[in-house]
């Protein structure tokens, strides 16, 4: 029941239809936790899309694995990675993500700028967080510092949705990379 009172929370088809998910894409995620945003868009990209699970947190890394071994999943890849640099292994990401991993950052702008190298021309960057305006839960960040942490990492802001009851989603690109 937890994962469903979850998936009514965030609404994870829904983020994925406004964000643009599509068949053949390939995604880095940025604290992937045990999967749960993962394992949802492994099946909206397909086969031909890939999935770059990222954590730092080898116990998560294991658990994406097991997961993937125990369903065949061939298309989800977990990645190692650091404090500021998710370390993924291609620099042609459609899109870079990141659910509820934002606040908990402890080098958000150095984070953000290094994931620029992964990401293809035009690509995105998609932070669904927890709004600490809508919620009053200081353990999160205001959006306004959500979005000026965004900004001084040199990212322009393309849409801000907020359909969600307790979440800000934030769509954002390099504007340097064309």
């Amino acid at each position: 029941a937890g994962q469903s009172r979850r998936d009514r929370l965030i609404q994870p088809e829904r983020v994925m239809q406004v964000i643009g998910i599509r068949r053949g894409m390939k995604i880095g995620i940025v604290g992937a936790g045990r999967g749960y945003f993962t394992f949802k868009m492994n099946l909206k990209v397909g086969s031909r899309g890939k999935i770059y699970a990222n954590e730092i947190d080898e116990y998560n890394l294991e658990y994406i694995r097991d997961h993937c071994e125990q369903e065949e999943i061939r298309n989800v890849i977990p990645v190692q990675g650091q404090m500021d640099d998710p370390c993924f292994p291609i620099d042609n990401l459609d899109m870079v993500f990141m659910c509820y991993v934002f606040h908990d950052l402890e080098k958000p702008v150095q984070l953000l700028q290094n994931i620029k190298k992964y990401l293809r021309k035009k690509g995105l960057l998609v932070i669904l967080d927890q709004d600490r305006e809508k919620t009053g839960n200081d353990h999160f960040y205001r959006k306004s510092k959500i979005l000026r942490l965004i900004k001084q990492a040199g990212y322009r802001i393309d849409r801000i949705e907020d359909f969600l009851k307790r979440e800000i989603l934030v769509i954002s690109s390099d504007p340097d990379s064309g």
